[in-house]
C-alpha cells in the first residue's frame, strides 16, 4: 500500500480532517496552488510546472534503450508526429510516483519480442520533462514539493496488443527520498535522487534581452552533472503543438507489471490566460543515470513551459489500461 494511504488511513481512524508536511526550508516556489484538489479530495492530485520537450532520437538507439520484449508503436507516433523524418521522439518528462513499502519481482519475458521486422526506421522521441511537483495532496494531507528530470520513451507497447501506447521509463532523478521509494516500484531502471537548480521553482531567468530559463540537475551521491536544460521563448516555428503533448503527458507510465495512471490536464486555470503554455526552442544535456548512453547534448529541441494539474492513480495492473485514451475534463 502507498505510504500516503497509509497515512491517509490513520488519520481517518484517528478523526482528522487535514494534515499538512513540512515544506522544504526557506523554499519559496512561484507555482500556483492545485486547482483541483476539491475537486478529486480523495485521489493524488497536484502541479507539475516546468518544461515538457521533444528531443528526437535515431530509431535504431531507442530500439536499443527498450527492453527486448517491448515493441515499439511507430504508426502510432508517425502519425501523430508526422515531421520527425525518420527519429524517435523521446519525451522528457514524467510523473512521480507516491513511496511504496516494497520492491517487485518481474516475470521473465513473454511473449517473445516481435519487433526484427520492421519495414522502415522512421526517427523516434523521449520526452523530457523538467518539473516541480507542487502542492500535491490527497484527503487533506500535504507531501512537500519537490524537483525531479524524467526522462520517457512513449508510444511503448506493453500490452503486446499492437495499439495501446505507454511510456516507459528511461530515469527519472528527484529531490525527494519520499518520492523516490515510490519510484523504485515502476524500475527497473530504479530512479536517482538528484539536487536541482533552483531548488524549488521549475526553473530560472537568466535575464538580459535574450532571457533563457535553465534548470540543472546533479547526482545527489556523486556532484555530477546529470541534466541541463535551457531555453527560450519561440512562439513562431514549434513543429509540435499542445495537442501532441497532451497526448504524450497522457500515456500511462509502467513496466508491464505495475503502471501509474498520470492524467495531465492542460486545461485548468493554471495553464490558461497569463498562465498558458509558452513555446520554446533551446537544448538539453543529459547524462548517466538518467540517459543511459552516456552524457550527449541536443540542439534545437521544443517544447513547452507550462504549469500542468494532476491526477494521479498509482500501483495499478497495466493490463486495465487496454484502448485507454485520455486527458482530465479541467476545473
Amino acid at each position: 500500500m502507498p505510504l500516503l494511504a497509509l497515512l491517509t488511513t490513520l488519520l481517518a481512524a484517528l478523526g482528522s480532517n487535514a494534515a499538512i508536511l513540512p515544506r522544504q526550508s526557506g523554499c519559496v516556489t512561484q507555482s500556483q496552488p492545485n486547482p483541483i484538489a476539491a475537486q478529486y479530495p480523495n485521489v493524488v492530485t497536484g502541479t507539475i510546472n516546468g518544461t515538457f520537450a521533444v528531443i528526437p532520437i535515431p530509431y535504431a538507439q531507442a530500439r536499443a534503450l527498450v527492453p527486448p520484449q517491448f515493441n515499439i508503436l511507430t504508426k502510432a507516433y508517425e502519425s501523430l508526429m508526422p515531421g520527425l523524418n525518420g527519429a524517435y521522439p523521446v519525451g522528457v518528462h514524467s510523473p512521480l510516483p507516491f513511496p511504496f513499502l516494497f520492491t517487485p519481482t518481474f516475470p521473465s519475458p513473454n511473449p517473445p519480442p516481435t519487433h526484427t521486422n520492421i519495414p522502415h526506421s522512421p526517427p523516434q522521441q523521449l520526452l523530457l520533462l523538467s518539473v516541480l511537483n507542487h502542492d500535491f495532496q490527497s484527503f487533506g494531507i500535504r507531501i512537500p514539493d519537490f524537483s525531479r528530470a524524467t526522462l520517457n520513451l512513449p508510444f511503448i507497447d506493453l500490452l503486446h496488443d499492437g495499439h495501446t501506447s505507454f511510456r516507459y521509463q528511461l530515469g527519472n532523478a528527484l529531490s525527494s527520498p519520499l518520492a523516490y521509494a515510490g519510484a523504485t516500484i515502476y524500475g527497473p531502471p530504479l530512479p536517482t535522487l538528484a539536487t536541482f537548480d533552483p531548488t524549488c521553482n521549475a526553473y530560472v531567468y537568466t535575464g538580459g534581452p535574450n532571457s533563457e530559463t535553465r534548470y540543472t540537475g546533479y547526482e545527489a551521491s556523486s556532484g555530477k552533472l546529470i541534466a541541463n536544460t535551457v531555453f527560450q521563448n519561440r512562439p513562431q516555428g514549434n513543429p509540435w503543438s499542445v495537442e501532441v503533448f497532451k497526448n504524450l503527458t497522457n500515456q500511462v507510465i509502467g513496466n508491464a507489471v505495475f503502471c501509474d495512471q498520470f492524467v495531465s490536464f492542460w486545461n485548468t486555470s493554471v495553464t490558461q490566460g497569463q498562465y498558458a503554455p509558452v513555446s520554446v526552442q533551446g537544448k538539453a544535456t543529459i547524462a548517466q543515470p538518467l540517459f543511459p548512453p552516456g552524457n550527449q547534448t541536443f540542439n534545437g529541441v521544443w517544447g513547452y513551459k507550462a504549469d500542468l494539474a494532476i491526477l494521479e492513480r498509482n500501483a495499478q495492473s497495466c493490463a486495465k489500461y487496454a484502448n485507454y485514451q485520455g486527458t482530465g475534463s479541467g476545473d
